[in-house]
This record gives C-alpha cells, sequence and structure tokens, in this order.
C-alpha cells in the first residue's frame, strides 16, 4: 500500500509445508485366500489397482481394488472375460490405469501360451479385451494420455523369440504391432524380449533383454532399449543395447517416464546388483548401481521426482523386500526399505498418493505403503 507520505513493505506469502521423510511405512498386508501372487500394481491419489493370480485356482488372473489400505473390490478374469478359452487360464503380468480411471490389464494365458489384454472400466466391467497368438507372451502394459495402450512382449521367430509391441486405440481398436529386426546369428539361437514400455513425449519407450553373443562362445543377457514412434514404426537407428556390467550381463525389468526423459531398472552381475539407469534423449546419462545383492523388478517416481525402484535385497542369504528412492541424477540415496521375506514385484507412487508395493512373501501375496 502507498500513501502521498509513505509506503508499506512488500507483501508477503509464507508456507508452512510439513513434508514427512521418504519411506516410512504406512501399512501392510498379507494377502490371504484371493492371490497368492501378487505381480503388479498401479495407483492414482489413493486408488491402487493389484493384479495377480488367484491361491488354489491354475490360471486365475484377479485384480483388487484398493482405496487406501481398503479392499474396495475383488474380481477375477472369469467374471468379466467373454473368451471362454481365456477364463480360468490367464495368469496376470501388469496393469496400467487411464486418465478415466478405466484399468488396462495384461496377463498370458497358460494353454498355449497366449499373451491377454483387456480394459476394464473402474468397477471392473469389461469394455474390450484381446487374445494374442499361440507363443506370443505379455510382460508389460502402458497407456496413454490419448488412452492408447501398448504392451510389450515377444513373439516366437523359429527357435527363438522376438521382442515386440502391440498396440490400441482407446476404443481397442486400429492396432498395430512392431518387433526389433536383430542381426541373428549363425545358429539362430539368440532371442529378445521386451519386459515394459512408457510413452515419453513422441517416442514409445521399450526395454527388455538382448541375448548377445559373448565370451566362451555362450550367450549372455544384454538391456536394450528400443524406440518406437506412437503409430508403430521402429527408430532402428536409436535402438540402444547396453555392454553388460559386471562380467558383460544385465537385464531391464522397468521403465518410467520422467518428463521427457525415461528411467530404467534391472540388475547385472554376479553377485547380482540392482542397476537404474536415465536417459538424455537415447543414451544413458547416469546409472546407478545398487548395492550388492539386490535385484530390481519395478520402477517409478516420488511427488520429488526421485526415481523409486522396487524389488529384493539379500539379507543372510533370504531375500527381502526391498524399496529405494535416488535423487535423479547421481548415486545419492534419498531413501531405503527394507522390509519382511520376500520380494516386492511392483512399485507404484502416482502423482500424488503413497508409494504401494505389491509382490510374496512366504508364498503368499502382499501388499504395503510407504511416504512418498
Amino acid at each position: 500500500a502507498r500513501t502521498s507520505t509513505s509506503a508499506s513493505a512488500p507483501a508477503q506469502l509464507v508456507v508452512d509445508v510439513d513434508v514427512p521423510a521418504g519411506g516410512l511405512p504406512l501399512w501392510y498386508e498379507p494377502i490371504a485366500g484371493d492371490l497368492s501372487l501378487a505381480a503388479a500394481v498401479a495407483t492414482v491419489d489413493d486408488v491402487s489397482i493389484v493384479v495377480g493370480y488367484e491361491k488354489n485356482v491354475v490360471g486365475a488372473l484377479t485384480l483388487r481394488r484398493y482405496e487406501g489400505q481398503s479392499v474396495v473390490w475383488t474380481r477375477r478374469i472369469k467374471d468379466w472375460s467373454k473368451l471362454k478359452e481365456a477364463a480360468g487360464h490367464t495368469v496376470g503380468a501388469d496393469v496400467a490405469i487411464d486418465l478415466e480411471g478405466n484399468i488396462i490389464v495384461a496377463g498370458n494365458m497358460l494353454t498355449g501360451p497366449r499373451s491377454y489384454v483387456a480394459k476394464l472400466s473402474p468397477t471392473g466391467e469389461l469394455i474390450w479385451e484381446h487374445l494374442g497368438g499361440v507363443g506370443e507372451l505379455a510382460n508389460g502394459v502402458a497407456v496413454d494420455e490419448d488412452g492408447r495402450v501398448y504392451l510389450a512382449g515377444s513373439a516366437p521367430v523359429e527357435t527363438d523369440t522376438k521382442l515386440m509391441v502391440w498396440s490400441w486405440n482407446s476404443a481397442g481398436l486400429k492396432p498395430w504391432l512392431a518387433g526389433y529386426e536383430g542381426v541373428p546369428d549363425e545358429m539362430h539361437l539368440a532371442s529378445e524380449w521386451a519386459t515394459a514400455v512408457t510413452r515419453v513425449g513422441d517416442r514409445v519407450i521399450v526395454v527388455g533383454v538382448a541375448e548377445v553373443l559373448g565370451d566362451f562362445n555362450e550367450f549372455v543377457p544384454r538391456t536394450i532399449v528400443l524406440q518406437v514412434t506412437p503409430g508403430g514404426e521402429v527408430k532402428a537407428a536409436d535402438t540402444w543395447i547396453s555392454m553388460g556390467d559386471w562380467g558383460g550381463r544385465d537385464a531391464a525389468r522397468d521403465v518410467v517416464a520422467v518428463g521427457d526423459e525415461y528411467c530404467i531398472t534391472g540388475w547385472g552381475g554376479a553377485p547380482p546388483r540392482a542397476l537404474t539407469r536415465c536417459s538424455d534423449g537415447l543414451q544413458p546419462w547416469w546409472s546407478t548401481p545398487h548395492k550388492v545383492d539386490t535385484l530390481a523388478y519395478s520402477i517409478t517416481h516420488n511427488q520429488r521426482l526421485e526415481v523409486v525402484v522396487a524389488g529384493e535385497r539379500s539379507v543372510a542369504n533370504q531375500p527381502r523386500v526391498w524399496v529405494e528412492a535416488l535423487v535423479v541424477g547421481g548415486d545419492e540415496v534419498a531413501w531405503s526399505h527394507t522390509g519382511g521375506s520376500g520380494q516386492a514385484n511392483g512399485v507404484d507412487c502416482g502423482p500424488w498418493g503413497p508409494c504401494v508395493y505389491v509382490g510374496v512373501s512366504t508364498f503368499q501375496a502382499m501388499a504395503g505403503a510407504l511416504t512418498p
């Protein structure tokens, strides 16, 4: 405020935000009865969708919807699928949530095998579903802002497998497929397979594993990154295969978009050590090896844009649930959580919610949440 003779001090706005430390346990739940293994989780705010398969029922893909720690509903593939051959014979692999709250679930029919992908409403009602060809396998699924679905996996080629990505629009129509056209070795034994997929700007990033002929004339796994346009054109010149870590081998298990770039996680070498890499266009611009005897299965980011990985850590030769956050751009660990026996197969923090992890412990599915 100003008068003819004086002026007040500039106005100031002070906001005091109490941000809790990350990685603190919020809740933990062994899942009895409905699941024997939780494979993946997708979250939006306080909603979490967990996919896995049902205990004591062969291949029964099962979805569970949480709101906070409360289970709102549990649905099995036989409750919604119109494909007789898929109902009761399919296991869950991955799950995603679109901007309208619809659920995209991926899995594999055991007889065949054949890949399976479906879009369900927030209440678990079927919108559309597709069954892949014989021998096709699905490992990861993603959905972009336009509702387009991307499915990552592999397809059989003679005696090996080929990295593949399939896509449908929001209505489950206008499909396309794209694959990695590698140079086969003379014995045609090398294989590639995709483990995860995400959309980053005008690129679809597909990560996975490529077998490379290494020392002693044996095949070793190496991380592969494939770039595809949203229309299905493979950018062959941008394909990247790692040189390997710790014995010339590593493997990518998951990928997450972080702004205009992406981060991948997996592991390398013997003894195993989890690896997290982030991109600058294509080539990784920082690569962080975690502690020895860690395996990473899933990656996401939290509200602080820290990269969060989940998997297992060996303690006294026993696997334990492990979740760790890294500050982007270096080796700094923001926080680390080591839980009980078992492994975390999936983790998702969502834009504003907690970091929810799922997996298996002593032959029983489990879910838990940490402060982001």
